[in-house]
């Protein structure tokens, strides 16, 4: 029996959908590009980013799994 990689056993990339690798890939941009730089200094001041709040609604982050009342419902694999 041929082994098994760490790499093949943990790799998710092949069974989200497009829709769900697109919002993953969304939600991981927007965290490299707006968060990883000032998340450091909120850490030490245990404090968040308030003025990301607006970006995150719009990415329609805030309550994402929940279905209805204008909410988008996605599942908890994106």
């Amino acid at each position: 029996m041929e082994a098994i990689s760490l790499d093949a056993l943990t790799a998710l990339e092949p069974l989200p959908s497009e829709e769900e690798l697109l919002a993953s890939n969304t939600v991981r941009d927007f965290v490299a590009e707006k968060i990883l730089p000032l998340i450091g200094e909120h850490f030490e001041r245990h404090t968040f980013p308030d003025e990301l709040n607006s970006e995150v609604g719009e990415l329609g982050l805030f309550g994402a799994a929940i279905e209805g009342y204008g909410f988008a419902g996605v599942n908890s694999v994106t």
